[in-house]
């Protein structure tokens, strides 16, 4: 009987920090979904000054919530997006747009396919 109530509770520590960490992926790539939408909005309207103060805001945040991320999804996935921050912080500062909102959009799919990897499917499971 005790190896079950061990076992049991596990199990349910385990489902507890799946929930825990699957909110946690979305509410910080949401966060960081919306600022790339205001970096590229910025880009579209031509306000480069605009762009790179989100970006700073950007940039930070991930800085500080990149190494929590890194605990619940492979870092090849945090590498990439942190490769594309630099990217587009180049672009910004030379006024690339065209190379900028190339970044953006990669930006966008690669918090995207963060989210996505870590959605309870099927798919994901197997």
């Amino acid at each position: 009987m005790k190896n079950i109530v061990i076992a049991l509770s596990l199990f349910i520590g385990i489902i507890l920090m799946s929930f825990f960490s699957i909110k946690y992926i979305n509410k910080t790539c949401g966060y960081f979904l919306d600022l790339n939408a205001k970096i590229q909005n910025s880009l579209k309207s031509g306000e480069y000054d605009k762009a790179t103060s989100y970006l700073k805001t950007f940039e930070n945040s991930w800085d500080k919530k990149s190494n929590t991320l890194s605990v619940y999804i492979h870092h090849a996935e945090t590498d990439d997006i942190s490769m594309e921050i630099e990217k587009l912080s180049q672009s910004i500062k030379y006024k690339e747009k065209k190379d900028a909102m190339e970044s953006t959009h990669s930006l966008n799919f690669l918090i995207k396919h963060v989210v996505n990897l870590e959605k309870i499917n099927i798919q994901n499971i197997f």
